[in-house]
């Protein structure tokens, strides 16, 4: 073990703390190892778009693959230190004393110089949301899911200010990750874009049968039955047998 290692798994508890859920879950067609040692880093705003996108570039690097492009303790704690919660106030009653965060919203380490906050990446244009969404068709159709999960993690960070093209690229995002074989991912995807979904969208909507429809096989898939049955039975419920051949097929 090194602190590298030690990075990369703190990495991955504040990703199951932020989105609840880890990073990645085996299959049988691609072990949990082999994830941990090959997967780039999932992009915890695909999961959970109110998250900052400094603390997401920030997880980005704790689970680089490579050790050497991790960030160093001292750097990941300067960067989560602004982020535990404030002393309590005596004026309003609160006791410091009992507040969990204290030990580490001390001063341990030495500080290290300020550094500037990443810039703006710039939001999404229609143009450039076109594009992006025409590129992933074609990566999903020539079986190249990674490339285009990265594609739309990026796209999705750069569409926090546009709600609904926001909730549109975190679909593509679900379907690329079922593609890809990482179903824990895109169930609960699937299952918080239908949500959201349903928010404006009536419950016969295509795109909110889509969602449950295969947040249900996804669920199934990494052996959640409990999590699976009601998003197929919604499915069924809702979706519209005589709409298409496709759709009867699905419901049977």
């Amino acid at each position: 073990m090194t602190f590298a290692s030690d990075i990369y798994s703190l990495g991955c508890l504040l990703c199951k703390l932020l989105t609840g859920d880890v990073p990645f879950d085996g299959t049988d067609s691609m072990p949990l190892r082999a994830h941990h040692l090959q997967t780039p880093a999932p992009s915890v705003l695909g999961r959970r778009a109110d998250i900052p996108v400094a603390l997401d570039v920030l997880l980005s690097s704790m689970l680089a693959k490579d050790p050497q492009e991790r960030l160093s303790a001292e750097a990941v704690y300067e960067a989560l230190l602004p982020l535990a919660s404030t002393p309590s106030d005596p004026a309003t009653g609160g006791d410091e004393s009992r507040d969990p965060t204290r030990p580490f919203r001390r001063l341990l380490l030495a500080p290290a110089e300020q550094r500037e906050e990443p810039t703006d990446r710039g939001k999404l244009t229609d143009a450039e949301a076109d594009e992006l969404q025409a590129n992933v068709r074609v990566l999903l159709d020539n079986d190249r899911p990674s490339e285009a999960i990265r594609l739309l993690e990026d796209g999705v960070a750069r569409a926090a200010h546009e709600p609904f093209l926001n909730l549109r690229l975190r679909h593509f995002l679900a379907a690329a990750h079922f593609y890809a074989g990482e179903y824990n991912r895109a169930a609960t995807l699937f299952e918080v874009v239908g949500r959201d979904y349903r928010k404006h969208l009536p419950s016969t909507d295509s795109y909110v049968l889509d969602c449950a429809y295969h947040a249900g096989h996804a669920y199934a898939e990494v052996g959640k039955p409990d999590k699976a049955l009601p998003q197929l039975r919604f499915y069924v419920q809702n979706a519209d047998a005589s709409a298409s051949r496709d759709t009867a097929d699905q419901i049977r």
